[in-house]
């Protein structure tokens, strides 16, 4: 029996003066979030979204290495909200994901 993927999301917005922690924090809650939920032995995809392009593009390899999805609004179109999985016929379920730096 297959289990339905749930999608935890942590939005943070940032300024030059708090990216830095809203990023860290944001990253944290995103990760402690999917653990709690694959405890409880669900199927978790977790997404940390930003109001911008973060000046630190390093967040990007960061957040893919923990397999977290770091979007913002500028890349919305290119990332793939992944959902249930799709028929062969209806093509890839990759996930975009930001160039790392």
């Amino acid at each position: 029996m297959s289990r339905a993927t749930v999608f935890v999301a942590e939005v943070k917005s940032l300024t030059a003066r708090n990216e830095e922690q809203q990023l860290r924090l944001g990253l944290g809650q995103a990760l402690r979030y999917r653990q709690l939920l694959r405890n409880a032995n669900r199927q978790v995809e977790a997404y940390l979204i930003v109001e911008r392009e973060p000046a630190d593009l390093s967040w990007a390899s960061l957040c893919d290495a923990l397999g977290v999805v770091l979007t913002w609004p500028s890349l919305f179109a290119k990332t793939h909200w992944r959902r249930e999985p799709r028929r062969k016929s209806e093509g890839s379920d990759e996930t975009v994901r930001p160039p790392p730096p």
